[in-house]
């Protein structure tokens, strides 16, 4: 029997479970952060940014 462990969190795996020698909850984590990270992007480039000043925050 072949012992198989997750490259990144080193559960042990059972035989054809995961995807390129992570586990299954590793996978979707990783997706969830690629995820966030493309929409963090986005919003990021989509954005007009201005400087605040004082006066501004006051009036909120």
């Amino acid at each position: 029997m072949i012992l198989r462990k997750c490259r990144r969190c080193g559960c042990a795996m059972d035989p054809g479970e995961g995807v390129n020698g992570m586990c299954e909850d590793c996978v979707r984590q990783s997706k969830a952060l690629k995820t966030r990270a493309g929409q963090l992007e986005a919003l990021v480039k989509c954005t007009d940014y201005k400087q605040m000043s004082f006066k501004d925050l006051e009036a909120s």
